[in-house]
């Protein structure tokens, strides 16, 4: 938690790290909790390019979208999230989230 990151690639991928950790855990209030720090952390970071921003961007708002279909809501449907997330293409974590779809598709 005390951790000083000297390089803004490896403050990236450990707050990518820590969402998915998140996910896997349930830590439901943590998640969003972080979903609010990562994207002001990005928005404030001026060393991020805006490439990454809008690939951790994706990242988040896709994450966010699989919590609220792995409630059961209607409003997100597993298939037409996982054609989205492919044709998007520019999301951290991209395999992880593919598979992270494809588990909640079979559930349902």
């Amino acid at each position: 938690m005390r951790v000083e990151f000297t390089d803004v690639y490896y403050h990236l991928d450990a707050k990518s790290l820590l969402l998915k950790t998140y996910y896997e855990l349930n830590e439901e209030d943590a998640l969003y909790s972080l979903f609010d720090a990562f994207k002001i952390y990005l928005r404030r970071n001026k060393l991020i390019s805006d490439y990454q921003r809008e690939v951790y961007s994706n990242l988040i708002a896709f994450t966010r979208r699989l919590v609220t279909a792995r409630h059961g809501s209607n409003r997100v449907n597993p298939d037409e999230l996982h054609k989205e997330i492919q044709e998007t293409k520019k999301v951290a974590d991209i395999n992880w989230l593919l598979s992270k779809v494809e588990e909640l598709g079979k559930k349902k």
